[in-house]
Parts: structure tokens; sequence; C-alpha cells
């Protein structure tokens, strides 16, 4: 143990002063953007009240998503929706999730905002999408 903190030791003191300061910007640089990504996945996985939003902000998580999800349709089966769609989402799981079509992205994930959450799911897992006009119309 003593030869491995010794090497450590000579090693760390090979490094020149601007070498150290360089270290230290990347540590710190490299921690805040690890606090930035997880306050960003926080964001995005969170569930969202929409009775306790401000003015805009429901409107500003939505643009935060689009931005994510840039891809403006989903097609599925043989429909095709667009962003802005209210639709119920019924997964693998048996889970029924009924909210706005925000988009999709290049790894096959469709997002919705609900009235609670915001909602990421791999399409595969999807086993229905109907829009709740043609819902409200069957019924």
């Amino acid at each position: 143990m003593g030869n491995f903190v010794d090497g450590a030791l000579r090693t760390l003191g090979s490094f020149s002063v601007p070498e150290w300061i360089m270290m230290m910007f990347a540590a710190y640089f490299l921690t805040r953007f690890a606090l930035w990504a997880e306050g960003f996945i926080r964001f995005l996985f969170s569930p969202i009240d929409r009775t306790n939003f401000e003015d805009g902000e429901y409107d500003r998580a939505f643009a935060r998503c689009c931005m994510l999800f840039p891809i403006d349709f989903v097609r599925f089966g043989n429909k095709t929706f667009t962003r802005g769609t209210m639709v119920r989402v019924t997964t693998t799981q048996g889970k029924n999730r009924v909210g706005k079509l925000v988009g999709s992205n290049k790894e096959h994930f469709i997002c919705l905002i609900t009235s609670k959450f915001v909602s990421a799911e791999l399409i595969e897992n999807v086993t229905d999408i109907i829009a709740v006009d043609d819902l409200e119309a069957s019924e």
C-alpha cells in the first residue's frame, strides 16, 4: 500500500503549477456540469402539476420539451399524430396516459405533457395511441 501512495505522490508532484491550475478548473467545471445535468434530468422527469403553474410556465415546459423532441409528429400503426394533439397512450405495462403530444426524437421516444407530469415513452413500449377526439366520438 505504501508503494502505491508513494508512486501516486511522485506522479502528482511531477505536475507544474499551470497544470495543477488547469486540473482544478477542469474539476470545477466537471462538477458544475454534473450538477446542471442532474437538475435537468430532475426537471425532465419530475411530476408537474398544471394547477400550480404561474403564467407561462406550462408553455415554457412545453417549449423545452419541444427542443428535446424536435420531430413534430408520431406515426403509430396507420395513423399520424401531430404536435399539440390530445391523445391517450396505452403502454405495455397497461398504463393509460392522456395528455398533449409534444413529439418524438431519433431515439424513438415520444413525449406527452399531462396535467400532472411530463412523460417520455419508448415507442416500442406503446401498445395503442388514440386521439382523444376520436375516443369521445366513438363513445
